[in-house]
């Protein structure tokens, strides 16, 4: 079998908040399992970015926002 294999070495994490576009980004890590994202996302949800399940997708809110219909907290806690 022959073809061209990509694997990343490093990668970084990138909040956006869907209410007002304040940008989080994490330091670099190294994916090597299903999960690590969440990990290296682990300082921004501590700060009280929030991640959650919003019907078809996912919606992020930085500390200073929340969602203004009722969603599922996937990631993160409520202050």
């Amino acid at each position: 079998m022959s073809g061209i294999v990509v694997k990343p070495l490093r990668a970084v994490v990138r909040l956006h908040c869907d209410k007002c576009g304040a940008m989080w980004e994490s330091e670099d890590y190294y994916p090597e399992r299903f999960g690590d994202e969440v990990i290296a996302a682990q300082p921004a949800f501590d700060f009280g970015w929030t991640l959650y399940n919003a019907g078809n997708g996912r919606r992020v809110y930085c500390p200073r926002h929340e969602p203004t219909a009722p969603m599922r907290l996937m990631y993160g806690r409520v202050l």
